[in-house]
């Protein structure tokens, strides 16, 4: 067993990089917490700014065993702390204090914090993910700044806001980023790989491909899916029905493209 959690508290999410894992977890009063584990070795809760006193907020990025991740005391008090985390010493470096949710994305050898203030682009900040240096924002990412709901696979990253039904994209080589529109009026829960997003959108999960803007849906209503290093895992996944085709796994690399989108 990888984790064990107990009653009241719940998985919230979970990320895996390398030989690291990490889960988020909340309580029955909303409390947040960050538990890490190493291949071959024991989990363990992660230590927030020296103790265990901060709440993490459900917005995290795992690099090469550096947990990103922002944190707050005093839910009464808008002050927002973003942190990169060494989880095999416990070091923690500030890397800001903001008034508003931050969340993250790597791109390249980059960690990007996009800062949301409410219905308005925020401020966007690209940290070096190995010195921990402020560094140039790449031009392809400028119009990140009220993307809350983030992904990317170091070459391909997709945002988007919370009261948009937009979604976009960029890739390496792409001059600009690009935008989509998924059938529901939001976007979230986003996932990427290569060509391919998937995300929760009109409570169904869309499989996108961003060369050819084709899209397809996953699963029914309330099912799930992920994509995740060319493979793609769905529960509840949609038949040609409309009905349920339980559990699938499905390798991407052996997949083609989908056809150009002509809607």
């Amino acid at each position: 067993m990888v984790f064990e959690f107990v009653a009241p508290e719940t998985v919230w999410q979970a990320v895996i990089d390398g030989e690291w894992m990490v889960v988020l977890t909340q309580d029955d009063v909303g409390m947040t917490k960050a538990h890490a584990r190493r291949l071959g070795g024991e989990p363990f809760q992660v230590p927030l700014r020296g103790g265990d006193d901060s709440q993490a907020l459900p917005y995290i990025l795992l690099h090469n065993g550096t947990l990103f991740v922002s944190v707050i005391s005093d839910p009464n008090i808008k002050d927002w702390t973003a942190l990169a985390v060494n989880l095999a010493t416990g070091g923690h470096v500030e890397l800001m204090n903001t008034a508003s949710t931050l969340s993250f994305l790597r791109w390249n050898d980059c960690v990007v914090l996009a800062q949301a203030f409410g219905n308005s682009p925020g401020k966007i900040t690209a940290i070096d993910a190995d010195t921990l240096s402020q560094v140039e924002v790449p031009a392809v990412l400028s119009d990140l700044g009220d993307g809350i709901y983030t992904a990317s696979d170091g070459d391909t990253a997709a945002w988007a806001s919370p009261t948009s039904p937009r979604l976009t994209i960029a890739r390496q080589g792409w001059p600009t980023s690009r935008d989509y529109r998924l059938p529901g009026d939001r976007v979230e829960q986003l996932t990427v790989w290569g060509r391919y997003a998937v995300a929760l959108s009109g409570e169904r999960y869309w499989i996108l491909d961003v060369e050819t803007g084709q899209y397809a849906p996953l699963t029914i209503e309330w099912g799930s899916a992920i994509v995740s290093g060319g493979l793609l895992a769905t529960s509840e996944m949609a038949n040609a029905k409309g009905g349920s085709a339980g559990l699938r796994e499905l390798d991407l690399t052996s997949v083609p493209p989908l056809p150009a989108c002509t809607r």
